[in-house]
C-alpha cells in the first residue's frame, strides 16, 4: 500500500519562493466497484535552497486541513453493493369459488439456520385478482447464507375454506463479486414443509380448498278431501327425482309422505351437496284404500335451483312448481 513521489530539483530551481503542491487520490470521494476512495487532500510546501556544496537541498512541510502532518495517508474502504431479492407466489383454490383480490394474506420471516423464525422480513401482502402475491424487495448486505420462512395467515379465515398449513423454507446464498464490488445471489432453494414433511419445491404455492355446507330444502303440500272429514295418514304422496325433461327413471326410489289430519303433508328434507338445478315429479298414490274416494291424478313438476353464496353455504335460490 506504499507509494512515493520523487521530484529532482536542480540549482536553477533554487528560489526564495517555495513550491506548492496538492496531493489527492484519483477518484477521491467516489465509490467504484465497491471501493470508497479517501476524500483527503494534502497541501505540500517545498523550499529549495543552496546546500553550499554545489548542489541543492529541499525541505517539505505537509499539511492536511491546515494541520502539519508527517506523511500522506489515504484510507479507502471496501464494501460491496447490497443485493435485493423479491419473493412471489401463487394461491390456488379448489372448489366452487373463485379467488378474489385481497382474500388471503401471506407473511415472510427472517429465520435461523434451523428455520426458527426471528422477525418479519417484509410487510405482509395479499393476493391480487390473478391469485398472485409478491413481497416487497428485501435488501441483503452481507455475503452469507440467509434463511426465510413464508406462510399463509389464516387468522381471519373465510367461511368454507380449508387453509394450506404448509410453510416454505427458503435458503438464499449471497456471494461477494469483488471484481464488480457487488453482492450477488448465487442460489435460492425452496423447501415446502407440510405436516412436518419437507419436500423440494420450485417456488411458493399455497393450495386451499373451498366447500360450502349442504343446502337443506323442505317440500310440503296440502291435501283436500271434499264432502267428508279427512283422516290422518289416509293419503300417500310420492316425490320422484327426475331429469330436466321430468322423466323419472324406472329404478328411481321416491320419497314418501302421508297427510296430517289438517290435510298438510311434508316430505323428509332434501339435502344438496352441489350447486345446480334439480328436478322432481310429485304425485299422489293412486292405490288408496279409502272407500268411495276418487284420487287426484294431478302431476306436479318441481325445479329447485341451488346456488353457492361463496361464503360457505349452499342455498335454495329459486323454486318453480307447475301442475301438468
Amino acid at each position: 500500500g506504499n507509494f512515493e513521489f520523487t521530484i529532482n530539483y536542480k540549482p536553477e530551481d533554487i528560489s526564495d519562493t517555495p513550491y506548492y503542491y496538492v496531493v489527492r487520490e484519483v477518484n477521491a470521494g467516489q465509490k467504484l466497484n465497491g471501493v470508497t476512495y479517501d476524500n483527503a487532500e494534502y497541501h505540500i510546501e517545498v523550499k529549495v535552497e543552496d546546500n553550499n556544496e554545489g548542489g541543492v537541498k529541499s525541505t517539505a512541510i505537509i499539511r492536511k486541513g491546515g494541520t502539519v502532518v508527517t506523511s500522506l495517508d489515504f484510507v479507502n474502504t471496501y464494501k460491496a453493493d447490497s443485493v435485493g431479492v423479491v419473493f412471489d407466489g401463487e394461491k390456488v383454490l379448489t372448489g366452487n369459488r373463485k379467488v378474489k383480490a385481497n382474500d388471503y394474506t401471506f407473511e415472510i420471516y427472517n429465520a435461523k439456520e434451523n428455520f426458527e423464525t426471528i422477525s418479519s422480513a417484509a410487510p405482509a401482502v395479499k393476493n391480487d385478482a390473478e391469485s398472485k402475491f409478491k413481497f416487497s424487495e428485501i435488501t441483503l448486505d452481507t455475503a452469507k447464507t440467509y434463511y426465510f420462512v413464508v406462510k399463509e395467515n389464516s387468522e381471519n379465515a373465510l367461511n368454507g375454506v380449508t387453509y394450506d398449513t404448509s410453510k416454505y423454507h427458503i435458503t438464499v446464498k449471497v456471494i461477494d463479486n469483488e471484481q464488480l464490488g457487488e453482492l450477488q445471489v448465487e442460489s435460492i432453494t425452496y423447501v415446502r414443509v407440510k405436516d412436518g414433511n419437507p419436500e423440494a419445491a420450485n417456488g411458493i404455492l399455497f393450495e386451499n380448498t373451498y366447500k360450502a355446507t349442504n343446502a337443506t330444502v323442505s317440500i310440503a303440500g296440502t291435501k283436500t278431501l271434499e264432502n267428508r272429514t279427512l283422516a290422518e295418514n289416509e293419503f300417500k304422496f310420492f316425490l320422484y327425482p327426475a331429469n330436466e325433461n321430468y322423466v323419472v327413471d324406472a329404478q328411481a326410489t321416491p320419497k314418501e309422505a302421508k297427510n296430517n289430519a289438517d290435510g298438510s303433508f311434508a316430505f323428509d328434507a332434501l339435502t344438496f351437496e352441489q350447486t345446480g338445478t334439480y328436478y322432481f315429479v310429485i304425485t299422489e298414490d293412486a292405490d288408496t284404500t279409502a272407500e268411495r274416494v276418487a284420487n287426484d291424478t294431478s302431476v306436479y313438476h318441481l325445479a329447485i335451483e341451488i346456488k353457492d353464496d361463496e361464503n360457505g353455504k349452499l342455498y335454495e335460490a329459486s323454486r318453480v312448481i307447475k301442475k301438468v
